[in-house]
């Protein structure tokens, strides 16, 4: 389990190699990143090459990014975010007068990129088997249909995970934080405290029911498949009372128009990697040329309802209340758009109780407006 090479980058700010203004289309099709080097720990990321004769079709080699501390992973996965942003923003302002059709035209010609800055880390990195290069596979393939089949879509068999966080996640849901790994799962995140490969090869495929009968004393499993909600799993760290939980995520999708679907994602999160909140995701599709995109619009997500937030176990006796007026996010022209509730550390005891029908993820694709109360 020794067979590993560690690369390396010295890019510290991380912003710094994506984060760029655009102004003419030429732009967008030259820009270069520099190769990583070899031997240089400044950065705090490395990658992490390593065996795995258990893996699916044969085996092989893999690989998994390694970060020195938890605040170094939350750091960049909140910079990948806003350099997503700060790159479609980048488009978007070479052209501000057009439509979102006429964005969607636009960018079909240049070969327009939204999550350029995720490749160009992964990139960087070397890193060749993210779970987000999975991901775009499995979603370029579901759109590439004549109907969107909702049970089929990606998003769920990826646990509702935002591109970023898939970015430094590999292929099986696994990445090194400190002395641990951490490998995500349907039903929450499981720690492999000693950074055992051959432990990782044995659960990279584990799911709930799988971590449920875990008996290794070097797994520590936060989450489990203690509740369904709306078909998809969740759950676990829930409170003696039944009706309560902190950890859940729920998916809805609805036809707006002819060819026109909105989907609404809905996330109570309890996890040691991605912390404490809340989340409302809105997504806006089309259909064009006999098939489905991931379509341009003014999108709004919202929540809206009460929660306790004292993170003890007494769930509803100190509610917190939130307005979708006030909770939310709007933006003009995107093709998701995404508001965050809390973003408190797993560590620090911070915890949010979520009772049934009390919380709702509220979303709106121009006049459209849907909602979708998260459940247990």
């Amino acid at each position: 389990m020794k067979n590993f090479k560690i690369y390396s980058s010295f890019a510290v700010a991380i912003s710094m190699i994506l984060f760029f203004s655009c102004t003419t289309e030429d732009d967008f099709q030259s820009q270069q990143i520099e190769a990583p080097t070899e031997g240089s720990s400044a950065s705090g990321i490395q990658l992490l090459e390593y065996t795995n004769a258990y893996a699916r079709g044969g085996g092989g080699s893999s690989s998994l990014l390694v970060f020195s501390d938890l605040a170094t992973f939350t750091a960049t996965v909140a910079t990948l975010e806003t350099n997503v942003e700060a790159h479609d923003d980048a488009f978007l302002a070479l052209w501000p007068n057009k439509t979102a059709d006429e964005l969607h035209t636009k960018e079909q010609a240049i070969g327009f990129d939204t999550y350029k800055p995720l490749t160009d880390f992964e990139t960087l990195y070397n890193f060749t088997n993210s779970m987000r290069k999975d991901h775009k596979v499995a979603e370029d393939d579901w759109l590439n249909k004549s109907n969107l089949i909702e049970a089929n879509d990606p998003d769920k068999t990826f646990y509702e995970l935002d591109k970023e966080e898939m970015t430094v996640l590999n292929n099986v849901g696994a990445v090194k934080i400190g002395n641990s790994i951490f490998k995500v799962f349907d039903g929450g995140v499981a720690e492999i405290t000693d950074a055992d490969l051959f432990t990782l090869n044995r659960v990279a495929y584990f799911l709930c029911d799988d971590f449920a009968r875990e008996t290794a004393t070097n797994v520590v499993v936060y989450g489990g498949c203690t509740s369904t909600g709306g078909g998809n799993t969740g759950g676990g760290h829930n409170p003696p009372t039944s009706s309560c939980f902190s950890i859940e995520r729920d998916e809805t999708s609805w036809n707006t128009a002819t060819r026109r679907k909105m989907k609404g994602i809905v996330k109570a999160v309890y996890s040691p990697i991605w912390g404490v909140k809340l989340k409302s995701r809105t997504k806006y599709y089309k259909k064009a040329a006999g098939i489905w995109w991931l379509h341009r619009s003014d999108l709004t997500a919202a929540l809206d309802g009460t929660v306790d937030y004292a993170g003890d176990s007494n769930c509803g006796d100190d509610f917190l209340t939130l307005d979708e007026t006030v909770h939310f996010n709007f933006e003009s022209n995107k093709k998701r758009v995404k508001y965050k509730y809390g973003g408190g550390n797993y560590y620090a005891g911070q915890k949010y109780l979520v009772e049934n029908n009390h919380l709702k993820g509220v979303h709106k694709q121009n006049a459209n407006r849907r909602e979708q109360y998260l459940n247990k």
